[in-house]
């Protein structure tokens, strides 16, 4: 352990590799515990999210699972802990945001991404979609963060086969894509000037009306996937976004369709 907590807990990354590596999740869960509080809240909230994002040796997506998993309950621990509403606020929020994090690693839409998901892990993905939507709702969030739990719960119904139930939901998320677009003035159709959110949500709601055998399916993914190409053409600020939301549909369409 170190004094110097500047670099806390990033600096602790090959003490955890290392745990992995010699005992498993569970030799890191172990090693967590060497610390307390809001230390040990922090160090398990990175490592879900490092060994999610970074290359280690026998890389798999159960021990993130369980690390964040860990994370969260610690979390609403600290949640039930707080002496006044403020605090239970930004710590059950905490736990959303983890929650929410889990979904969408789990989630079958990443391009280059090369770890196989499975059903247990679509499942995972679905609960925790699910557990974010109602704390959003508890801690009154705006429009924007319920669209992207949607899309979490829409993306892992679609990959367990329950076709009908991901298009409502993609339909849901995309609602809350277009009031979040409304509020900035932005336009409420897939184009060039409207939002990312907008944009892709309606590539997602277009794959889910294919899936589902809907007449007009195409033509709503072809229209986003239009106004994501031309932001990709003009360049600037919206294009590496476009790229990246392009990509992810073509992930999708592939693997679904």
């Amino acid at each position: 352990m170190t004094d110097d907590k500047t670099e806390f807990p990033k600096d602790q990354w090959p003490a955890l590799e290392a745990q992995m590596k010699e005992g498993g999740v569970e030799a890191v869960l172990e090693f967590a515990r060497g610390w307390e509080g809001r230390d040990r809240l922090n160090l398990l909230n990175f490592a879900f999210g490092a060994f999610s994002h970074r290359d280690w040796e026998g890389k798999n997506l159960d021990a993130p699972i369980a690390l964040a998993e860990a994370t969260i309950a610690g979390a609403l621990e600290f949640a039930n802990e707080a002496e006044d509403d403020e605090t239970r606020v930004k710590r059950t929020d905490f736990a959303n945001v983890v929650s929410y994090n889990l979904s969408a690693n789990l989630a079958d839409c990443w391009p280059g991404e090369s770890l196989k998901r499975e059903q247990k892990h679509f499942e995972r993905g679905l609960k925790a979609a699910e557990d974010c939507i109602r704390w959003r709702e508890e801690l009154k969030k705006p429009p924007m963060p319920f669209a992207i739990a949607w899309w979490a719960k829409g993306m892992h119904l679609l990959s367990l086969g329950r076709k009908e139930e991901s298009l409502a939901a993609f339909i849901e998320s995309q609602r809350f894509n277009i009031e979040a677009a409304r509020a900035e003035g932005k336009p409420a159709e897939p184009g060039p000037d409207a939002s990312f959110g907008v944009n892709l949500g309606a590539g997602y709601v277009g794959v889910a009306e294919q899936a589902c055998g809907k007449e007009g399916g195409k033509a709503t993914f072809d229209s986003a996937s239009a106004a994501f190409d031309a932001q990709v053409e003009a360049g600037g600020e919206a294009a590496d976004d476009a790229k990246f939301g392009l990509d992810q549909l073509k992930v999708v369409a592939e693997r679904y369709l």
